[in-house]
């Protein structure tokens, strides 16, 4: 407590009367002399602090001055009921409790509700800019805002609340409380950018690390009353904010669960918790009802080596990818949520080392997979087309001409990614003939992949590319079907040879 919220104290005279509060815990009396030392002040101005006290806290406070100096608390009062107030009239505090639920604060009302001239509040934010320094963050002037990375202003309001638990007082719980409201709020809203904002700043809340205890300290709270909710489960209380909300209108029921296993699972600091507390059905629902889970969590088992033995690395695995999946269908409005990645590398890290390098190879095998940029649909396409279709080629022991009735643009996709075998597998596609040049500015939104994945054509092996609409989540299934039979037909040929 001393170090944090003191620290962050600007006020000078509301520093030295909460110090003077505090320090009746550690004993009733004192000399002038140790309590001077104590404040760093003098005579005079001890003087001066200790009656101001007498004139706050007539009833709650009984201050004696002679050769000792005693304050001591009257009955039915706590010296924190005493320093609450105190601290709450303090400028700094005031803004950053401000800025919880305000995106910016106009200086000059600033200026009007602290009763300060606008000198004083630009010297009280240099005072506060040279504290926030070692969270790499500042505040502005006009307006005033937090700028610097969302996870360091987080950070921040970790350190500063936990300085409050010290002193007892539930300020995580209003702070967490008027989070949940600005979310509440915000999701009424149609404004796409609003929603944006908001809920990537919800994820961050629930993704910091250090922020997990104080959201199991809100779960065990009896005494939450909000008109909007009234119930003091967290998951039920995320459900409550999310299930009419805007971006999830689109996304199917199943992985609308997932989203709340998500946040829930964050808190835990467990990515098994998923499947331990909640489990197998819903997982197994998932992962039967997409195709590019299907697929991927086969890539995942095979990178992995994971087997029926090991259940509870299967689960962490799996979470891990699912987690990746739901993400990535909000990564329009959450484009952040490669910080989850971030508490996977830390989570594989501490607890399984024999496991973090293969996980880095993972990720150096599917690196689309984790860049927020591409779009869900092209990494479904990809991965799960391509894993198939290679799969499918490997049956193969000669030189074949892939014709599976597929749109166009997915050969292209085929042919970019397996431009080590473009001197093998010849592609027959009419009628309009492309130049590699020009295909990137033709077949959006594929260009991206066509950037990361160059085409090195043969040489004397003209390939023809046909330009289709952008395919429908329908067309994507159908199409992967297709492949499916096919690759099994090729397989009960291989078996008939």
């Amino acid at each position: 407590m001393e170090k944090e919220v003191l620290n962050m104290i600007i006020n000078k005279k509301i520093k030295r009367l909460t110090l003077l509060l505090l320090s009746t815990q550690e004993g009733l009396t004192f000399t002038s002399e140790e309590l001077e030392k104590r404040l760093n002040v003098t005579k005079i101005t001890l003087k001066r602090d200790l009656q101001e006290l007498k004139e706050l806290y007539p009833i709650q406070l009984t201050i004696e001055i002679s050769e000792l100096i005693t304050i001591q608390v009257n009955e039915d009062y706590t010296i924190l009921e005493l320093v609450k107030p105190l601290l709450l009239e303090d400028p700094a505090l005031i803004i950053f409790f401000k800025l919880i639920s305000n995106e910016s604060l106009n200086f000059f009302e600033c200026c009007k509700e602290l009763f300060i001239s606008e000198t004083t509040l630009k010297r009280y934010i240099i005072v506060i800019n040279q504290y926030l320094t070692r969270y790499g963050i500042k505040l502005s002037y006009f307006p005033i805002r937090f700028i610097g990375s969302e996870i360091n202003i987080r950070t921040f309001y970790v350190h500063l609340l936990e300085s409050f638990d010290y002193l007892k007082i539930d300020f995580q719980k209003e702070l967490i409380l008027s989070f949940c409201i600005e979310f509440e709020q915000k999701l009424v809203k149609t404004s796409m950018k609003n929603l944006e904002i908001n809920f990537e700043k919800f994820f961050l809340w629930l993704s910091t690390t250090a922020l997990r205890t104080k959201m199991q300290h809100f779960i065990k709270l009896s005494d939450i009353n909000l008109d909007i909710i009234e119930k003091t489960d967290l998951h039920q209380l995320i459900e409550e904010h999310l299930k009419n909300s805007y971006f999830l209108q689109d996304i199917p029921e199943i992985e609308q669960k997932f989203i709340y296993l998500i946040l829930w699972g964050c808190i835990e600091n467990d990515f098994s918790f998923l499947f331990l507390k909640q489990s197998s059905e819903l997982i197994a629902s998932l992962k039967t009802n997409n195709l590019f889970i299907e697929s991927m969590t086969k890539e995942l088992e095979r990178s992995f080596c994971l087997t029926e033995n090991n259940a509870n690395t299967n689960n962490i695995f799996h979470t891990i990818l699912y987690t990746f999946f739901v993400l990535k269908r909000l990564s329009q409005i959450l484009p952040d949520y490669y910080l989850l990645h971030t508490e996977i590398n830390n989570y594989l890290l501490y607890y399984h080392y024999d496991l973090y390098k293969k996980w880095q190879q993972f990720i150096n095998k599917f690196p689309l997979l984790f860049d927020h940029s591409v779009d869900i649909q092209i990494l479904g396409l990809k991965y799960t087309l391509l894993s198939l279709i290679k799969d499918w080629m490997k049956l193969q022991t000669y030189k074949i001409a892939i014709d599976l009735n597929i749109p166009s643009t997915y050969r292209l996709l085929i042919l970019s990614t397996f431009k080590e075998s473009l001197s093998v597998y010849h592609m027959d596609i009419q009628p309009i003939q492309l130049s590699p040049s020009k295909l990137s500015c033709l077949l959006h939104p594929f260009d991206l992949l066509i950037t990361n994945y160059p085409l090195e054509l043969p040489p004397k092996a003209p390939i023809h590319f046909q330009l289709c609409k952008y395919p429908t989540v329908q067309e994507i299934e159908q199409t992967i079907k297709k492949i499916i039979q096919l690759k099994k037909q090729s397989m009960h040929s291989l078996r008939d040879l």
